[in-house]
């Protein structure tokens, strides 16, 4: 149904992994023979099993063994009963959506690609979101290339062998990126006005409406479509609350091309935006009150967050304005603990720890007559 409204790609975001129960997997496989060779790119994605290889060993697999050698943690996949339906078929595409969450279960990041054992073969898989934004070309045949070209670039680099020149991406360093989580649980969020007025829009729309073609095509034409759940356990922790995997996997979708398509600016650079972000925080803090100030800073914050995105990819214009933040805390820190220490030396005692009094308050009050 949504191949026949002409997306820019599909993404499955269900796991197929494992075998399911009476008919389902001889039906996906009809699907998936019958899927045209010109149709929209279909990424499929299954779960990826990690090997821990450097304490407990391989097991004498090969294929684990050369990739922990690498320094990567080795993946390996299960066979299906449609997997050579879906090697056969250009416009299909495996993905690995693995998310690996920080220390503290939040998601923030996510990878270009993961290692992978098949079979006993070593293979690199892109993320949805590098898939979507290198087949987002002209043609097919062209997207599928240069993506190629791309993993094969990585994976010379990560088997020490010779390391193809590539023309594409032109942030070609980029590994990992910060989600800057842009898109929320609203059916009708704006995304975003910094992808040169183009107007992206994520839209939830419900399977059964799509099945019912109660859905305008426009919903569909030239987007990166995500079949996915909005409810049940595939939920993340993200720095805004729980997210369902379908739209965190479409946030790194969104802001993927802003990470791929600009060079990296230079971090002497993002320094320097730092840190003259932070002396105007620092001297509003010095101005006013704990209140208005905050308001002020907030303010200033998502203004700087609009603002920048022209001229810089959302995760550095996130990364400086977290880094002058952090700048601030310290400043204010160090400006309490020096007014504190000053006390001290003036015999204040436990006095420091304490609000001293406004002055505001006392002018304008009449003098008390000897």
């Amino acid at each position: 149904k949504i191949a026949e409204r002409k997306p820019a790609l599909i993404f499955v975001d269900f796991d197929l992994s494992g075998t399911a129960s009476g008919t389902s997997d001889e039906a996906l496989r009809s699907v998936l023979e019958k899927y045209s060779a010109d149709g929209p790119p279909l990424l499929l994605t299954r779960e990826v099993e990690t090997a821990e290889c450097r304490e407990k060993g391989c097991s004498g697999d090969p294929c684990k063994t050369a990739v922990a050698a690498s320094g990567s943690r080795p993946s390996a996949v299960t066979a299906l009963p449609y997997d050579d339906v879906g090697g056969e078929k250009p416009s299909i595409f495996w993905v690995s959506s693995s998310v690996v969450p920080d220390s503290d279960g939040v998601v923030r990041s996510w990878r270009l690609w993961s290692e992978v054992c098949k079979a006993g073969v070593r293979q690199l898989w892109p993320s949805p979101q590098l898939a979507a934004t290198a087949l987002a070309s002209r043609s097919l045949a062209d997207g599928k290339a240069r993506l190629e070209t791309y993993l094969k670039s990585i994976d010379g680099g990560v088997a020490g062998r010779s390391v193809v020149n590539v023309a594409w991406p032109r942030n070609s360093e980029a590994r990992e990126a910060l989600i800057p989580f842009i898109i929320g649980g609203s059916s009708q969020t704006r995304v975003s006005d910094w992808r040169q007025g183009a107007g992206f829009r994520y839209q939830r729309v419900r399977a059964s409406s799509v099945l019912a073609d109660e859905v305008a095509d426009s919903a569909f034409r030239d987007r990166a479509v995500v079949l996915g759940a909005s409810y049940g356990s595939d939920k993340f922790m993200t720095p805004f609350g729980a997210m369902p995997g379908a739209a965190l996997l479409a946030n790194a979708i969104a802001v993927a091309p802003d990470v791929l398509d600009r060079r990296p600016v230079s971090g002497v650079l993002l320094t320097g935006l730092s840190l003259i972000l932070a002396a105007c925080y620092a001297a509003i803090a010095k101005v006013f009150r704990a209140i208005p100030a905050a308001v002020i800073i907030l303010t200033l914050s998502v203004v700087w967050l609009s603002v920048a995105t022209y001229f810089l990819n959302p995760a550095d214009a996130v990364a400086t304005s977290s880094m002058a933040l952090i700048t601030l805390g310290a400043f204010l820190t160090f400006d309490t603990l020096v007014e504190m220490v000053e006390g001290l030396h003036e015999g204040q005692g436990f006095g420091v720890v304490l609000r001293k009094p406004g002055s505001a308050s006392k002018q304008g009050r009449p003098k008390e007559k000897e």
